[in-house]
């Protein structure tokens, strides 16, 4: 840094949620959570930093005597002229500024509000619609499946052949990113349609639970089935080929039925 200009200010690009976030930078995160070793605690920080930096294209150079980081950036031709023609720059900023800079990503810690999921990982991957609209509730049914049971026993093979399904991708391209992407990308989905449908995905919440109930899809469904099909089997296959939005839709209004007749009775 001998022949470098030391920079005062710098002007950091960042999403302010899971919404906004472009494709470019959905991969990033998820290529950085897959990278962190499982042998080690896992520290949220460490990735919102990494991802910081990576988005506004910088690198840590080290800390100066007063505490301050150094960052280096290396600049593309149009930013060379507004900074002499030189390639790269150095920054300094104080720790507890990229701590509150840092906060603005907070939202990483939490489900997104409504489902998403970067549309690729690389060739011959493509994914399913981010709220699963078109797809058959047998299909749902399919990967809800995999997905509790992922939960249950942890066996990554559960966890990849929903990866295949969401991504319509043979084993061999899915990646750890991947994977972490689905399991993200599920949690929401689930969260959001409990929030839609709010009477077939009815749960009991725990208060001191860290995270909210899992509702039984598969349990519900098997309850609610033959109320769709006036038990009838023979209406089982049209059910099922619905599209799932459409079958909870109507799985919903017969929850709620249910539940105000069963209130009703008690009256």
């Amino acid at each position: 840094m001998a022949d470098s200009v030391l920079e005062n200010k710098i002007d950091f690009t960042l999403p302010t949620s899971w919404e906004s976030c472009t494709e470019r930078q959905l991969v990033l995160f998820f290529n950085l959570m897959a990278s962190v070793d499982p042998s080690k605690m896992y520290c949220p920080g460490e990735i919102k930093t990494r991802f910081l930096l990576a988005v506004n294209g910088l690198s840590v150079v080290g800390r100066n005597d007063d505490g301050n980081w150094i960052f280096e950036k290396k600049l593309t031709k149009a930013q060379r002229r507004d900074y002499g023609g030189r390639h790269k720059v150095f920054f300094q900023i104080k720790a507890s500024k990229l701590a509150e800079i840092q906060s603005h990503i907070d939202f990483f810690d939490r489900p997104a509000a409504y489902p998403v999921r970067p549309q690729c990982f690389g060739r011959k991957t493509s994914a399913l619609p981010a709220d699963l609209s078109g797809v058959s509730l047998e299909q749902f049914i399919v990967c809800d499946n995999l997905y509790q049971g992922y939960l249950q026993t942890q066996d990554e093979s559960l966890i990849i052949e929903l990866a295949q399904t969401l991504y319509r991708c043979s084993a061999k391209r899915v990646t750890p990113a991947m994977t972490m992407a689905v399991f993200f990308w599920f949690m929401s989905l689930k969260l959001h349609f409990s929030a839609r449908w709010p009477e077939f995905f009815r749960q009991v919440q725990d208060p001191d639970a860290l995270a909210p109930a899992v509702p039984d899809i598969q349990g519900a469904i098997d309850s609610q089935l033959r109320a769709l099909t006036g038990g009838d089997p023979t209406k089982e296959r049209a059910v099922l080929d619905l599209d799932c939005h459409r079958a909870f839709t109507e799985l919903n209004a017969k929850a709620r039925e249910y539940r105000e007749i069963k209130q009703q009775t008690k009256s």
